[in-house]
């Protein structure tokens, strides 16, 4: 079971009536469930043997990175590369915590999802209190006959979900497709049969009867 500690949980209040001065107290807020998968494939010849992403809650963005995903298709070259360089540095400043690592030494066996002999992927379960995240700066590492590549995500890109308290759902399978000359597609795909299976395996809380599907959106 997957519990990322993403941010800290803004605690919420109810009002309670009595004859003196209003007073509040603490209400608990309860979390949503979330099962997603995350896939990837390589041309023939090729071999991924890493890939990572970052899940982070939307409120984690300041606002100039909100500005600079508005103005990324606009201005001159060099306001372009600026901003390419601010994406960067925001990267890096980013928790750790948020990482989800896919493929590679440090990805658990149990949540792995095989094609054809090969691992593909992992599936995950995520308890997260309500809010909106994004799944987004994924990079890789591939090595083909022309040897070894690392790619990454153009700025700015990234799958948005919502968690609602109380409320148990599938996102869907995101999956990253490679091309050559480091090209790639990218988009989501139901998966809720082999997905929902293993989520019920891996987290005895999922009740897959009850899980709504509500496929993540890519923004850019």
């Amino acid at each position: 079971m997957i519990r990322p500690l993403l941010t800290a949980v803004a605690a919420t209040f109810s009002i309670t009536a009595c004859a003196g001065p209003m007073m509040t107290t603490p209400a608990a807020t309860p979390e949503g469930l979330v099962v997603l998968s995350l896939t990837a494939d390589a041309p023939a010849g090729a071999r991924i043997s890493s890939l990572e992403y970052r899940i982070r809650p939307v409120e984690a963005m300041g606002e100039g990175e909100q500005q600079a995903r508005t103005e990324r298709r606009t201005g001159s070259v060099t306001e372009q590369f600026r901003r390419a360089a601010a994406d960067n540095a925001r990267r890096a400043a980013d928790n750790l915590r948020s990482r989800v690592e896919v493929l590679g030494g440090k990805a658990p066996d149990n949540a792995a999802i095989h094609v054809a002999d090969k691992t593909t992927g992992r599936v995950l379960v995520l308890h997260l209190p309500p809010g909106e995240y994004e799944l987004r700066d994924w990079t890789l590492s591939m090595a083909d006959k022309a040897g070894n590549a690392r790619l990454s995500a153009p700025a700015g890109s990234a799958y948005r979900f919502t968690v609602t308290g109380g409320e148990q759902r599938y996102v869907g399978n995101v999956h990253l497709s490679l091309k050559t000359d480091s090209r790639f597609s990218q988009n989501v795909l139901d998966a809720r049969e082999r997905d929902l299976g293993m989520a019920g395996a891996l987290d005895e809380t999922v009740k897959t009867e009850t899980v709504v599907y509500s496929p993540a959106e890519q923004v850019r």
